[in-house]
């Protein structure tokens, strides 16, 4: 009794180490249509403000907005660190980590519910972690097994 092979998205018909069909990744789907976000819209732009007391240009705000390709909704709310930044491995964005000014240190926010006290860290001065550190803190955690179910 033979089996047939169906091929693989690289059009293989044996059995091979094939990332692709180990387990495919959805994308969020938008909150106004339900439509998967296969395609985004983004646009970013950063804005100056002159400070004639330093004599140039300090930085702003970041202004954007990130539309479904299909209906043109706002879905900053799904995808609050732009589309280049999402992961689908774990869904976490930059609000679910923290930066404790008050230890030095980072807190993965999202394992406590989100509640400074159960983090142990209330009336801590935290921030939310900047694109950077968010994405070294993705880093530390699938390093350290966070993800793992």
């Amino acid at each position: 009794m033979s089996s047939k092979l169906k091929p693989c998205s690289h059009g293989f018909y044996s059995h091979h180490n094939c990332s692709d069909d180990a387990k495919a990744f959805q994308p969020p789907n938008c909150p106004c249509c339900g439509r998967p976000l296969e395609w985004v819209y983004e646009n970013f732009g950063e804005s100056y403000k002159w400070d004639s007391a330093a004599g140039r240009y300090k930085e702003g705000s970041e202004d954007g907005e990130v539309k479904c390709s299909e209906c043109g909704a706002q879905v900053a709310d799904v995808l609050p660190n732009g589309a280049c930044n999402y992961d689908a491995r774990h869904g976490k964005t930059t609000k679910d980590y923290l930066y404790c000014e008050t230890c030095k240190g980072f807190v993965d926010f999202w394992k406590y519910g989100h509640d400074l006290s159960a983090a142990g860290h209330e009336g801590h001065r935290t921030r939310e972690v900047t694109e950077e550190e968010f994405r070294q803190c993705l880093k530390d955690c699938e390093e350290d097994g966070c993800f793992v179910e």
